[in-house]
């Protein structure tokens, strides 16, 4: 078993594996895929049973997007994670997302408020999650939605929408 990873940016604060991987990985743009290739228990709806090997708290998502916090050479080019379960709350409102955002598959445990957020490309195929907020959400690039389910009200207010920037 390896030693938990600190990071010197947050003090004491310890990263989990599947987080330790993706902040290596967005230094190169390269995809986490945390799926196990058995493809009813990689399903998005079976998510909660997922255990803390495919776990990523969204604070640690935000600030990697928001480059609060940054792998070690420096900027992040991509985030890109498939088949993970997010806990905690991916706020994101009137944020300018450091790089592009790819979380396909993945079962996100609580709603996702991307409201005045503005990125270069926000591609969410295939996940499950419990509310999605995007008014003035704007991308100069992809906005992959396909296969999302969102299920129940934002807890923001007003139905999503979202639009494309040029």
């Amino acid at each position: 078993m390896t030693a938990p990873h600190f990071d010197p940016q947050f003090g004491d604060e310890e990263l989990g594996a599947a987080e330790q991987q993706l902040l290596h990985a967005a230094a190169l743009g390269s995809l986490v895929d945390l799926r196990t290739g058995d493809a009813q228990r990689d399903e998005p709806t079976r998510g909660t049973a997922w255990g803390a090997e495919r776990t990523v708290r969204a604070s640690v998502l935000a600030d990697l997007l928001t480059g609060r916090r940054t792998p070690d050479r420096g900027r992040p080019r991509a985030v890109k994670l498939r088949g993970a379960r997010i806990t905690g709350g991916l706020d994101l409102e009137a944020a300018e997302l450091a790089c592009p955002l790819l979380l396909a598959d993945c079962h996100i445990e609580q709603p996702v408020n991307l409201c005045g957020c503005s990125a270069s490309a926000i591609r969410l195929p295939g996940c499950r999650l419990p509310g999605l907020a995007a008014d003035r959400l704007c991308t100069v690039g992809d906005l992959n939605l396909d296969g999302l389910t969102a299920e129940g009200p934002s807890p923001w207010g007003e139905p999503a929408s979202a639009g494309v920037c040029r």
